[in-house]
């Protein structure tokens, strides 16, 4: 799940099987994020900077793996 911070400041966890973290314009360490978790997929500019058709590419890989 992801915990979040709501407009009131209190704070809530969204529980989910799976989570797509999908923030910024520039890739950023993801590391700390998925500390624990068993199956990563690193695509886009995360993986190397590149055009906007590999990142979809990736992701729909990525999405069919997951299934």
């Amino acid at each position: 799940g992801v915990e979040i911070t709501d407009s009131a400041g209190e704070r809530k966890l969204i529980e989910a099987d799976s989570v797509v973290c999908a923030v910024g314009r520039q890739p950023a360490p993801y590391e700390e994020l998925v500390n624990g978790i068993d199956e990563v997929y690193v695509i886009g500019d995360a993986r190397a900077p590149r055009k906007s058709h590999d990142a979809i590419h990736e992701g729909f890989t990525a999405g069919l793996e997951v299934l």
